[in-house]
C-alpha cells in the first residue's frame, strides 16, 4: 500500500465523520488485562498491608485510635490501586495505543497509526476517500491479529506475584500463627473493646466480673501461664482515678490483691507491665445509707423537764432512768425496715426493737424505755432487703437522780448569841429536779432531835429552794453557857427514793452580855489598830497643806474679804482638831508604844494652841497678815512632819509588821487544826462496814471543816503578797522580805491548798479512807513547814528600828498587838463558850453594841469572807472632810429583848420543850 494518502495534505478537504474506532477492539483486550493486573495488585497490596498491621498489633500493641484508621487505610489502599489502573487504561488513547503497539512490534510498521490518522479525515477526491478508506481498513484488520500479552506481560506477571506473595503469606500466617490471629483480628473489628494484645502469657483471673456493695471489698486472684513471671499488677480505675497496685504472690502460686472501700463502679485488669488481662467491670451495690438521726427525749414526769428532740449525738449521753426515747432515721433510699439493737451494758438478755417505715418510705421509727444502761445498733434495710453498711451506733447511761445539795445562808457558820436575841435561819436547797421537803432538826444540851418541816419557798422553781425560820432564844428559856445544835435535812421528788442530804451539825452557844461585850473590845482593839494616830497624822498633814496655800494666796490677792473667810474656816478646823486630840490623849492606851506617841502628841498639843492664837490675831486684820500665815503654815508644817516621823510611820510599819506576823501564826493555828482533823478522821481509815447515819453527818461536819482550813489558807495565801507589798523598802526589813516570800514559795511547791481541796471533796462523798489519807498527807505538809513561820516570827520583832526615843518606849507592843489580834497557837482554844467559837469565825449575835469604821490602811482584812465580826471598825478622831465608813457586818444588834426570868426559871425543861414544839406540828416521818 502506497503512503501517497499520507502525504496528502488532506487538510484542505472538507470534514468528515470518522466512520468509528478504529483499534476499538484492541482496547477493550487491552481493558481486561489491565483489570487483571490491577486486581492482582490490589489483593497483593491490600493482603499484605492487613498482614503488616496484624503483625505490628502483635508485635507493639497500636493504639486504639491506629487500628481503628487501620480499615480507611486499607480501603485509601485498594482506592490507589484501583485509580491507578483507570488511569492507566485511561491514558492509552488510539494514536498513543497504536505507536505503543508499533514499537513494541516493528513488524506492523505504520499501519495501526495511518489507520488511526486517515480515520479521522475525508477524501478530498473519490480517489483519495477510496484510498484513506482501505488503509483504515487494513489498520482495523491489523489490529484485530495484534496480541496485547506480549507488551503486559511483565506488568501482569509483577500483579501477579505479588498477589501470589500476599496470599502465600496470609495461608503461612494462618497455619502457623492462628493463635495470634485469634488474639488480634477481634482488636482491629472492635478497636475500641476489651481485648487484650496478643502475648504469649495467657491469665486466668477471678473474679472477673462481679458486684459488691457500696464501700465494699473484692478479693482479685490472677493465675498465669505461657511465660513465668515475678511479678504482676493489679490495674484499678475508679472514675477518673487509676491506682497501679502491686499483687502478692500465694503459696499456691496464684496473685493476689485485694480492692477496698469500693464506693464508685471501677474496671481492673491485671498485667505484668507488658501484657495483661481482660479488664472486668465491678458494679456498685448501693445499699441504704442513714443520712439522718434524731432522737426525742420524754422525760419522766418527776423531772419536771419538757421533751427534748435533736440529732442523735456521737458521745454516750446520760438520761434520767424511765426516760422514753423514740428514733426517727432518713435514709438516701426507699426502706423496708430497721432494727434497733439494745444490749444492756451490765449484762443482760440483748433485745431487738423494730423501726417500721412512715408514709415517707425513706423514714423510719421507734422507741422504747431506758431502764438501765444500754449500747445501741440502728441500721435500716431498702426494698431490696440490703441492709445499710454502716449502722450507727451509741450508748445511754442512767443519769442518777442526785441528792439534793444543803446550804445554810443563815447564819452560815456555829454563831454565839445572847439570851434575849431572835437569831433567824436561813436555808437553801437545790436538786437537780425538785426538792420536796426540808426538815430542820435541833437539840438542846444534847437532847433528842426535834423535827420540823419547813415552808418552802420556790427560787424560781422547785430545783431550788429557800427556807426560814429563827431561834426565838427568849421564848426557848435559854441561859448563858447553853448549847444548842441543829442541822437540816432535804428530800427530793424522787419516786423510787427519795434522795436524802444532811447539812453539817452547827452549833448556836448562848453567853453573856458580858461576854458579848468583852468580844466586842476585842474586835475593837483588833480592827482599830493605831487608827485614831493615823487618822490625826493624815488631818495634821491637810491642814498645814490648807495653811500654806492659804498664806500663797494672800500673799497675792488683795481681797481681805476672801482670806478672811477661808482663815475662819481653818480656824475652825484647828479647833476640831484639837478636840480630837485631847479626847485621844484622855484615853487610856492599849500598848506599850503609845506612851511615845503621846508625848509627841502633847507637844504638838501645846504647839497647836500657840497656832491657833496667831491665826486670830491675823484675823484680826494689819499690815503683817501675809506674814503671820507663813508663819503658821511654817509651824504646821513642822508639827505635821515631826508627827509623821514619830507617830505616823512607826504606827504604819508596827501594823505592817503585826499583820504579817499574825498571819504566820494563823498557818500555825491551821496546820494544828489540820492535824486534830486527820487525827479525827483516823476511825474511818479502817471502817469497812457501811457508814451509819451519826457517821455519815460527822463526815459532813469534819467536810465542812476541812473546806473552812482550805478556804482560810487560800485566803492567807492571797493576802500574804498584799501585806508584804506594804512592807517599807528598808535593809531592815530584808530578812522579814525574805522569809514571807520563802514560806509563800514553800507553801505552792508543797500543793498543800490542792490536797486540801481533795480530802474535802472526798469526806463530802462520805470516802472516809482516801480522806483520812490526803487529810494526814496535808498535816504533815503543813507541820513541816511550821519551822518557816517560826522564823518569820522572830525576823519580823527584830525588824523594827526607830530613833532611839521610840525604840526605847516600844516595850512589847507587838506581842500586845498579836495578843489583841488573837495570835499566838493554843490562845483561845481551851473552851466551850463564845470566846472559844468567836476564835474560829463563828457569828455573833447580840444587842447593845457599837460598831466602828475602818482602820487607815488596814487594807488587808477587806474584802475577806472569814472576818468573824466585821469588816469595818473606826476610832474616835475622824476628818470631817471625809465621809464616815458605812458599818457593815456579821454582827446582829436588836434592841434588849426582855424576858421575865422569874416565869423561865419556873417552867425550865417544860417550857423549852413546848416553846420548840409551838406552831410547828411534828411531821410524819
Amino acid at each position: 500500500m502506497s503512503n501517497t494518502p499520507v502525504g496528502h495534505d488532506v487538510r484542505s478537504a472538507p470534514p468528515h465523520p470518522p466512520p468509528g474506532k478504529v483499534l476499538q477492539g484492541l482496547r477493550v483486550r487491552l481493558g481486561a488485562w489491565l483489570s487483571l493486573r490491577t486486581v492482582l495488585t490490589l489483593l497483593g497490596v491490600g493482603s499484605l498491608l492487613a498482614l503488616v498491621l496484624i503483625l505490628m498489633d502483635a508485635a507493639i500493641d497500636l493504639a486504639d485510635n491506629t487500628r481503628a484508621a487501620s480499615p480507611w487505610l486499607l480501603a485509601i489502599t485498594a482506592l490507589a490501586v484501583l485509580g491507578l489502573g483507570l488511569w492507566s487504561w485511561l491514558r492509552f488513547s488510539e494514536q498513543r495505543l497504536a505507536r505503543s503497539f508499533e514499537r513494541a512490534n516493528p513488524a506492523l510498521g505504520n499501519r495501526l497509526i495511518n489507520a488511526v490518522q486517515l480515520a479521522g479525515q475525508a477524501g478530498a477526491t473519490p480517489v483519495e476517500q477510496l484510498l484513506r478508506d482501505e488503509a483504515v481498513e487494513l489498520g482495523r484488520a491489523t489490529a484485530a491479529g495484534v496480541q496485547v500479552w506480549p507488551m503486559l506481560r511483565r506488568g501482569v506477571q509483577a500483579a501477579g506475584i505479588t498477589a501470589g506473595i500476599g496470599l502465600g503469606a496470609w495461608l503461612l500466617f494462618l497455619a502457623l500463627g492462628a493463635e495470634v490471629w485469634h488474639a488480634v483480628l477481634p482488636r482491629f473489628t472492635d478497636p475500641h473493646g476489651d481485648h487484650p494484645p496478643y502475648s504469649k502469657l495467657k491469665f486466668e483471673v477471678v473474679p472477673g466480673r462481679t458486684n459488691v456493695l457500696y464501700a465494699g471489698q473484692v478479693e482479685i486472684r490472677a493465675r498465669t501461664s505461657g511465660l513465668p513471671v515475678d511479678k504482676l499488677w493489679l490495674v484499678s480505675q475508679s472514675g477518673s482515678n487509676t491506682t497501679r497496685t502491686l499483687m502478692f504472690l500465694a503459696p499456691d502460686k496464684s496473685f493476689f490483691q485485694t480492692l477496698a472501700n469500693l464506693r464508685e463502679p471501677a474496671e481492673y485488669f491485671v498485667t505484668d507491665g507488658k501484657a495483661r488481662s481482660h479488664r472486668f467491670p465491678i458494679e456498685v451495690r448501693y445499699t441504704p445509707r442513714i443520712t439522718l438521726a434524731e432522737a426525742t427525749f420524754t422525760f419522766p414526769g418527776y423531772t419536771g423537764k419538757p421533751p427534748r428532740t435533736g440529732k442523735l449525738a456521737d458521745e454516750p449521753q446520760a438520761l434520767p432512768e424511765e426516760t422514753a426515747v423514740s428514733f426517727r432515721i432518713a435514709s438516701n433510699r426507699p426502706l423496708k425496715s430497721g432494727t434497733l439493737n439494745l444490749t444492756p451494758v451490765l449484762g443482760g438478755k440483748a433485745r431487738q426493737v423494730p423501726l417500721a417505715p412512715e408514709a415517707q418510705n425513706t423514714v423510719v421509727r421507734g422507741d422504747f424505755t431506758l431502764t438501765e444502761p444500754v449500747v445501741f445498733t440502728l441500721s435500716v434495710r431498702d426494698v431490696q432487703d440490703l441492709a445499710c453498711a454502716e449502722p450507727l451506733q451509741g450508748r445511754f447511761n442512767i443519769l442518777p437522780d442526785e441528792r439534793p445539795r444543803i446550804t445554810v445562808l443563815e447564819p452560815g457558820r456555829d454563831a454565839v448569841a445572847t439570851p434575849a436575841i431572835s437569831v433567824p435561819i436561813k436555808v437553801q436547797a437545790q436538786d437537780d429536779y425538785g426538792v420536796n421537803r426540808v426538815y430542820w432538826l435541833r437539840g438542846h444540851n444534847r437532847s433528842i432531835e426535834r423535827p420540823f418541816n419547813l415552808k418552802l419557798a420556790l427560787k424560781p422553781g422547785p430545783q431550788s429552794i429557800e427556807a426560814g425560820g429563827a431561834f426565838e432564844l427568849a421564848k426557848l428559856g435559854v441561859r448563858p453557857g447553853d448549847s444548842i445544835e441543829y442541822y437540816f435535812e432535804a428530800a427530793d421528788n424522787y419516786p423510787k427514793g427519795p434522795n436524802l442530804a444532811l447539812s453539817r451539825i452547827y452549833r448556836l452557844e448562848i453567853i453573856s452580855q458580858e461576854q458579848f461585850d468583852e468580844i466586842l473590845r476585842q474586835a475593837a482593839a483588833r480592827k482599830a489598830l493605831f487608827e485614831p494616830y493615823l487618822q490625826l497624822d493624815r488631818w495634821l498633814q491637810r491642814l498645814a497643806e490648807r495653811a500654806r496655800s492659804l498664806a500663797e494666796k494672800s500673799a497675792r490677792e488683795s481681797d481681805p474679804a476672801t482670806t478672811s473667810a477661808a482663815m475662819k474656816d481653818l480656824d475652825e478646823d484647828l479647833a476640831q482638831y484639837e478636840s480630837e486630840l485631847a479626847k485621844l490623849l484622855a484615853s487610856s492606851p492599849l500598848f506599850d508604844i503609845e506612851k511615845a506617841f503621846r508625848n509627841t502628841l502633847e507637844q504638838q498639843q501645846q504647839q497647836m494652841g500657840e497656832a491657833r492664837e496667831e491665826l486670830k490675831s491675823a484675823m484680826g486684820g494689819g499690815n503683817s497678815r501675809s506674814e503671820q500665815l507663813a508663819k503658821i503654815a511654817k509651824q504646821l508644817s513642822e508639827m505635821a512632819r515631826k508627827e509623821r516621823e514619830e507617830v505616823g510611820e512607826p504606827a504604819r510599819e508596827i501594823a505592817v509588821v503585826a499583820n504579817l506576823l499574825s498571819r504566820a501564826d494563823t498557818f500555825v493555828k491551821l496546820a494544828q487544826e489540820q492535824a486534830a482533823l486527820a487525827k479525827m478522821l483516823r476511825r474511818f481509815a479502817d471502817k469497812t462496814t457501811p457508814l451509819t447515819r451519826l457517821e455519815e453527818l460527822e463526815l459532813q461536819e469534819l467536810a465542812d471543816r476541812q473546806r473552812k482550813i482550805e478556804g482560810a489558807l487560800r485566803d492567807l495565801m492571797a493576802l500574804l503578797p498584799e501585806l508584804l507589798a506594804q512592807v517599807p523598802d528598808d535593809p531592815a526589813y530584808e530578812n522579814l522580805r525574805g522569809d514571807v516570800e520563802a514560806f509563800i514559795q514553800a507553801v505552792k511547791d508543797a500543793e498543800i491548798e490542792k490536797d486540801l481541796g481533795e480530802a474535802g471533796r472526798l469526806l463530802a462523798n462520805a470516802e472516809g479512807k482516801p480522806g483520812y489519807e490526803t487529810a494526814q498527807r496535808a498535816a504533815d505538809k503543813m507541820d513541816a513547814l511550821i519551822s518557816k513561820c517560826q522564823s518569820m516570827s522572830q525576823d519580823g520583832q527584830a525588824c523594827l528600828r526607830f530613833r532611839p526615843s521610840m525604840n526605847q518606849g516600844l516595850g512589847n507592843t507587838l506581842q500586845q498587838i498579836l495578843a489583841a489580834m488573837g495570835a499566838g497557837p493554843g490562845r483561845n482554844g481551851g473552851g466551850r463558850d463564845g470566846y472559844s467559837m468567836f476564835a474560829n469565825d463563828f457569828s455573833l449575835y447580840g444587842s447593845n453594841a457599837m460598831l466602828a469604821g475602818e482602820q487607815a490602811g488596814g487594807r488587808g482584812d477587806r474584802g475577806r469572807g472569814n472576818a468573824p465580826l466585821s469588816e469595818r471598825v473606826t476610832g474616835d478622831a475622824r476628818d470631817p472632810g471625809l465621809k464616815p465608813p458605812a458599818a457593815t457586818g456579821s454582827v446582829r444588834l436588836q434592841p434588849d429583848a426582855k424576858f421575865p426570868l422569874r416565869y423561865r426559871d419556873l417552867v425550865g425543861e417544860y417550857f423549852r420543850a413546848i416553846a420548840e414544839s409551838q406552831d410547828q406540828p411534828e411531821p410524819k416521818r
